[in-house]
């Protein structure tokens, strides 16, 4: 089960003080709603059968780049505010042995779950000044993290 911690999408102003803890087991996953897909450096998020090495070059905070690049489906489970856990598989995410963190696409995610009927865009993440929501399985879930 994944913790959700709430990044800020200024790169200059990212921090961790914020987040929101499932469990003991619990690892941190940055939301980073400027991110183009879903990163993780723990290969035991990826379902191993769909790792590739890819030519993808990542741009990193300050600019920094980095080659070693793999794509894959990420498989993460999160827990709502009610306490209930939904598993989802995300493909085309990202591994990066050497990147240190695990961010949280919102749109890649959403596009992901493919999860528009009836209601379009039923997955989806809301920011506002003081916490970030995320809802899916046409908004009956959600994640609230301060």
């Amino acid at each position: 089960i994944m913790s959700v911690l709430a990044l800020q999408s200024q790169a200059e102003a990212r921090n961790f003080h914020h987040h929101a803890t499932f469990d003991s087991d619990s690892q941190e996953v940055g939301i980073d709603n400027r991110c183009t897909a879903c990163i993780s450096h723990v290969i035991t998020d990826f379902q191993q059968s769909t790792l590739r090495e890819c030519t993808r070059m990542i741009k990193g905070y300050g600019g920094t780049r980095t080659a070693a690049v793999f794509t894959g489906t990420l498989v993460w489970r999160f827990e709502d505010d009610q306490g209930c856990i939904s598993n989802f598989e995300i493909p085309n995410s990202y591994y990066i042995p050497d990147g240190q963190v695990r961010l949280l696409s919102p749109q890649h995610w959403a596009q992901s779950v493919k999860d528009h009927k009836p209601v379009k865009n039923g997955t989806r993440e809301i920011t506002d000044s003081s916490k970030v929501v995320l809802e899916w399985n046409q908004r009956t879930q959600k994640r609230t993290v301060p």
